[in-house]
């Protein structure tokens, strides 16, 4: 079992899995700098112990031929995402797990996606309505408290168009997150391609698949 992780531009991070001799062995040169603490995402992994290897002392072939417990080496970047878009299938969970299983360093973000409590929250919280309007009226501002938060506050987004609903607020989210700048992934099937131009005119990468976002947020990944 291998894991590829990183620290740091300047520093590789090396996970040993548990079974080897006590303490990491100096190997082809590569010197042992300091021991840190084990990240959040690594605590339930079979580790023994998590070390830092300066760059300029990190000798490929000669740490694989040493033990092949050792990790991939690489570096890894840390990025914030944003999942915008319809909620009427496990397109996230498809993204998470697929990042989840390349050991990745992403923090994900997504709009309540319970479409019942999304919708009632403003008459729930604050009163009921006699007009339609209104009720929707308050739900869409306590909506746009967490989505405008949290598109400010992710790297880029990443929004899904599906095939069965016109999903306005998921092209109000792309249109939010271009005002502010935030680098864009657009996800739908390449029905909907005309439809969706502009859209996709805007964003650095129109993709078909969970798979395709995933691989695209490994390959960013890398420094």
């Amino acid at each position: 079992m291998f894991y590829q992780v990183c620290v740091s531009r300047s520093s590789f991070i090396v996970v040993v899995e548990r079974g080897l001799v006590e303490g990491v062995p100096v190997m082809g040169g590569c010197e042992a700098t300091q021991k840190i603490r084990v990240k959040e995402q690594f605590k339930e992994l079979p580790i023994i112990a998590l070390m830092v290897f300066e760059e300029h002392s990190w000798d490929q072939v000669n740490l694989f031929t040493y033990n092949a417990s050792i990790i991939t080496l690489g570096y890894f970047m840390t990025y914030s995402i944003y999942l915008s878009g319809e909620i009427h299938s496990n397109w996230r969970e498809q993204i998470q797990i697929g990042l989840e299983s390349h050991h990745l360093d992403t923090k994900i973000y997504s709009p309540v996606t319970d479409h019942e409590d999304s919708d009632n929250v403003g008459i729930d919280i604050l009163g009921a309505e006699d007009k339609p309007f209104w009720k929707d009226h308050k739900a869409a501002k306590i909506n746009a408290l967490r989505t405008t938060t949290l598109i400010k506050r992710a790297d880029f987004v990443v929004v899904r168009f599906g095939d069965k609903y016109r999903q306005w607020n998921a092209a109000f989210d792309a249109g939010l997150a271009i005002g502010l700048g935030k680098a864009l992934i657009t996800l739908h099937a390449p029905e909907l391609t005309h439809a969706l131009k502009e859209i996709d005119g805007a964003a650095l990468a129109v993709t078909e698949t969970p798979q395709q976002v995933v691989d695209i947020i490994k390959y960013i990944s890398q420094a």
